[in-house]
């Protein structure tokens, strides 16, 4: 979509992926990028645009399909590791070799895993809904070096990550705020009752919550 033209949105470039659930976005360079799209049908799916400067369009020059242990319905990135969130079957690791894409592992965790978020190669937060959510490290194998499962009496979404500082949305629960320490153990820091939370995420100091209320902002004191 271009939108340098005011209020209106122009489409410039589209693919087809109708289970697409998230996504993420790789750039290449200036004229080039490509998209992971965790596909509900489908499993993993790539599509490079490149821009063609005399139409004014993002043409789609190459896209593959990669199949996964279960059905994604979340995704995140880290340099050249990806991976999947797959509803009851946990979570499902590839790794980018130059282009060449191959699973790594696969981990199946308790609750339904429904977004992942990526702090590096090896270690992320995962949110299982009816699980709670899960901070694993992983050495990028399915042999865990550390599991900790936390906000089990949640229904988590998606967890939020600044430094030490997490955001779990919780749907009708509202907002709940946790802090990690050296040794790891995640505490609690209070659940806030701000409406029905879809998602959450952190930035430039403050948290906004797209809430069924709308979009609310958020300072953090400690």
């Amino acid at each position: 979509m271009d939108l340098s033209k005011g209020d209106t949105a122009s489409v410039v470039g589209q693919f087809s992926s109708e289970q697409t659930k998230e996504f993420r976005v790789n750039t290449n360079s200036a004229n080039s990028f490509t998209v992971y799209a965790a596909d509900n049908d489908d499993g993993l799916k790539l599509s490079t645009f490149v821009y063609d400067s005399s139409f004014g369009l993002w043409f789609n020059t190459a896209g593959v399909e990669i199949a996964s242990v279960g059905n994604p319905n979340g995704i995140d990135i880290y340099e050249n590791e990806i991976v999947l969130t797959l509803d009851q079957l946990g979570i499902e690791a590839f790794h980018d070799e130059n282009g060449l894409i191959t699973s790594s592992y696969h981990i199946d965790l308790e609750g339904n895993a429904r977004a992942i978020t990526m702090i590096n190669g090896g270690e992320f937060y995962i949110a299982c809904e009816d699980g709670g959510a899960f901070r694993l490290a992983t050495s990028f194998s399915s042999q865990w070096d550390f599991k900790n499962q936390f906000a089990k009496d949640l229904f988590v979404t998606h967890v939020a990550v600044n430094s030490h500082q997490l955001a779990l949305s919780c749907a009708s629960n509202g907002l709940a705020l946790y802090k990690t320490g050296s040794d790891k153990k995640v505490q609690e820091r209070g659940i806030h009752d701000i409406g029905y939370v879809y998602h959450s995420e952190f930035s430039n100091g403050y948290l906004f919550a797209a809430t069924r209320e709308g979009l609310q902002i958020f300072e953090i004191d400690e």
